[in-house]
């Protein structure tokens, strides 16, 4: 299945942004998973179950929503709302503070497989904004929506000088919001890779595991993109993907082999 897909759809950001001014600074709430992020990321809640209306927790309410006091200040908002015609669940504005750190994680639960999608609008960032979903970058522009399987390893980096503000929005994945997102696509990624490690020699494998091990090892920015990935699983998969990219394919096995042999020269991934 796809881990992310831009929606064909066009976003009036100015009217999500005369939101935002609306709204000021008050009512903006830390997020409650403190041991995920470093700085400041913060949130505003505009629909959320009976009685959550101040929390950031999209959890509870056993399937009942409701808009939040703060929805009667966003038009913006609640015309987009209204053009999706989807089955809306929670919506929030998410801030990540200038050099704030979200840690890669997973939401459980999210995602099309589980019924539910998640959806991301940008309405205010810079170009150093690094969003990451299976360690894969994703290019979100203000004026675009994104669907994004965040059951799926993730992180943010605001390395930028100022703010990134997010609309992001719970929906049920149903029938019409499968006419634009195809979720059960094939990874186009995950297809190539593939196709090339099948026609990749167990000698040839080895032969280049070997090279790109050392490669690693002495390539800093290589270094540090791996060390990054806590999923263990994910990160057998991108070490992988990163080998192809450099054009020295090798079977997973490999990795496996050097995970179990040399823990400590490999930054210990699953810890």
């Amino acid at each position: 299945m796809i881990d992310r897909f831009r929606l064909p759809l066009a976003v009036d950001v100015e009217a999500l942004r005369a939101d935002l001014i609306r709204l000021g600074d008050a009512g903006w709430t830390p997020h409650f998973n403190r041991d995920y992020y470093d700085g400041d990321w913060s949130g505003l809640v505009l629909r959320a179950p009976p009685g959550h209306g101040d929390s950031l927790y999209t959890g509870g309410g056993d399937g009942v929503w409701q808009d939040a006091p703060a929805m009667d200040q966003c038009h913006g908002a609640r015309a987009l709302l209204e053009q999706l015609g989807l089955d809306v669940r929670s919506v929030r504005l998410l801030r990540l503070g200038a050099g704030a750190e979200i840690k890669e994680h997973r939401d459980y639960g999210l995602g099309a497989r589980e019924g539910e999608a998640r959806l991301h609008v940008p309405i205010i960032t810079n170009p150093s904004v690094a969003f990451r979903v299976r360690n894969r970058p994703v290019d979100m522009r203000p004026g675009e929506i994104w669907y994004l399987d965040l059951g799926q390893p993730h992180r943010v980096h605001n390395a930028g000088p100022t703010d990134r503000i997010h609309l992001v929005i719970d929906v049920a994945a149903n029938a019409q919001l499968r006419t634009w997102a195809p979720f059960d696509q094939v990874d186009p990624e995950v297809q190539r890779v593939a196709e090339i490690l099948n026609a990749t020699s167990p000698e040839t494998s080895a032969r280049n595991f070997a090279t790109f091990r050392e490669r690693m090892l002495s390539d800093a920015a290589l270094h540090v993109e791996l060390a990054a990935i806590r999923d263990r699983r994910l990160f057998i998969e991108e070490t992988v993907r990163l080998g192809v990219e450099s054009d020295l394919p090798f079977a997973e096995a490999e990795v496996e082999t050097a995970l179990i042999d040399g823990r400590n020269r490999w930054n210990q991934p699953w810890s």
